[in-house]
């Protein structure tokens, strides 16, 4: 699930901007919900929080689109999503772990 996200996301970069680390917000979460291969998963639950509260792509994604109010979003932004605390702080930087070093809370099931 995690490449398939990334695809998307690679996708929404504007022509001429593929070098750029952002695309729009807005975009983004269309094109995720519009994709085959997510509307079938739009149920899964892609991550648990801190207090054991399950939560779905599309509910994620929804979270997403009302509490992130900046017009373009970073790979690494939204990943933070999918985190126990459902959100990096100002000074996180997200360290993903390869694969083979173990599940990934969800994003790694449905690869």
């Amino acid at each position: 699930m995690l490449d398939k996200l990334n695809e998307v996301f690679e996708s929404c970069k504007e022509r001429g901007k593929e070098h750029l680390p952002d695309v729009e917000t807005p975009e983004l979460i269309a094109s995720i919900a519009e994709d085959p291969y997510f509307e079938k998963c739009m149920a899964t639950v892609v991550r648990e929080n801190v207090d054991g509260v399950k939560e779905t792509l599309e509910n994620l994604l929804h979270r997403v689109l009302k509490t992130y109010k900046q017009p373009t979003i970073e790979w690494s932004t939204f990943l933070g999503f999918f985190t126990k605390r459902g959100r990096l702080r100002e000074s996180e930087k997200l360290n993903l772990l390869n694969k083979k070093a173990g599940n990934m809370g969800g994003l790694d099931d449905m690869s």
